[in-house]
């Protein structure tokens, strides 16, 4: 099946209903359904299980998964309905449906990280102070324009060039995917770089410390490239304003790793947008 982010939720979901049978069962997993395990195992970056069954590599799964998945399989109801019209042929509203995902469930303790090792899990740097995460843009804050306008959208203030004098930097190896957003905040007055890669982003950082940094999170072959550029930055000292990550694939693991950054993750441009309009307000809270 594809991978993790490959668009797929569906055969995601289903391959998880089987492994995670095999892997609560107390006998030992199958050696005819053993590869078909660790296939799924190593495209979410954990390794190979043994014949015997796993608990805790079911947990440290489900952190990996999109939010939603644990809960959704113990509906039967739901479970039926995939399993009824997963063979029609007019199932894209359900595959819609699944790729939104659900409200993220309480906050979890993320597996450890080998890009994370000046910070200690379980504690949210709060903005503000140097050198946490927050320290206000050196180009001075954006002009202040009430929590009435803010909930307003971007959208409905372009004309009043809200966000002149804020910068964005947005990290992300395909730019295309996110043009209407980065013309939006252009045309209500910000300046935004973009940047393809970790290389470039780094340049730009070298030049300029923006207001807030936007990225992605997989980034070519490596799926956490925005977390490890991330989690450079911030042990370096090289960046430590906002950072929202802008990601379609939410999962446990990924929301607490940004936590543990201090850095947002956003599962939509309207999101971005609120978050961004907060940071250039320099109002934008510690994450939670």
């Amino acid at each position: 099946m594809p991978g993790p982010g490959a668009g797929d939720v569906i055969a995601e979901f289903r391959t998880y209903q089987q492994v995670r049978r095999l892997l609560r069962s107390p006998e030992p997993i199958p050696e005819a359904e053993l590869a078909r395990v660790n296939r799924f195992l190593l495209e979410h970056d954990l390794p190979e299980q043994t014949g015997a069954a796993g608990a805790e590599t079911l947990g440290r799964l489900e952190r990996q998964l999109p939010s939603g998945f644990p809960e959704m399989v113990t509906d039967q109801e739901f479970t039926s309905l995939i399993d009824g019209l997963v063979a029609l042929p007019r199932s894209e509203e359900l595959l819609r449906r699944l790729r939104e995902g659900v409200e993220l469930p309480a906050p979890v303790q993320p597996e450890p990280a080998p890009y994370l090792p000046s910070l200690s899990y379980g504690t949210t740097p709060a903005y503000g102070a140097a050198p946490q995460y927050g320290t206000a843009s050196p180009y001075g804050a954006a002009p202040s324009y009430g929590a009435a306008q803010a909930a307003r959208g971007v959208d409905a203030r372009v004309d009043d060039a809200v966000l002149r004098g804020v910068r964005l930097l947005w990290v992300d190896d395909h730019p295309r995917n996110n043009e209407k957003l980065v013309n939006t905040f252009r045309a209500a007055g910000a300046v935004v770089r973009i940047a393809e890669d970790s290389q470039a982003a780094d340049a730009a950082l070298a030049v300029e410390s923006p207001t807030v940094l936007v990225s992605d999170i997989a980034r070519g072959a490596n799926r956490r490239e925005g977390l490890e550029h991330i989690g450079r930055l911030r042990s370096e000292g090289r960046y430590t304003g906002p950072v929202i990550f802008y990601a379609g694939r939410v999962t446990p693991e990924r929301a607490a790793l940004a936590r543990e950054l201090g850095a947002h993750l956003a599962r939509g441009g309207a999101e971005v947008e609120r978050l961004v309009l907060r940071a250039a307000e320099g109002e934008l809270p510690p994450p939670v």
